[in-house]
């Protein structure tokens, strides 16, 4: 019997340090705000080719060290339009985090 079908879309590879997962961010142009008051999550921005912006809360960690759950990197992925539809794919975005 075949295996079934993977699903189309965003396929991380694997979980990322908190900051590993900006070092990535960073190398396709997302912009990082400074950490404002006692949350433990940054704003990433990212300008779009047709000059709009798109935003969403980046998770800090504690010195970076902290694991990002598969979810939350797809979700990053896909506001940020970062995504294998957009351009970027998982190869491309998960070895720039090295």
């Amino acid at each position: 019997m075949n295996p079934p079908p993977k699903p189309v879309g965003i396929q991380p590879k694997k979980s990322l340090r908190s900051r590993n997962l900006k070092k990535a961010l960073k190398s396709f142009g997302v912009e990082l705000g400074a950490k404002s008051g006692k949350g433990s999550h940054v704003i990433g921005y990212r300008f779009l080719a047709d000059g709009s912006r798109v935003s969403t809360a980046i998770p800090n960690g504690k010195g970076g060290t902290n694991t990002v759950p598969l979810g939350t990197i797809r979700s990053i992925r896909r506001k940020l339009k970062l995504t294998p539809a957009d351009g970027v794919s998982d190869e491309d975005f998960y070895s720039a985090a090295k």
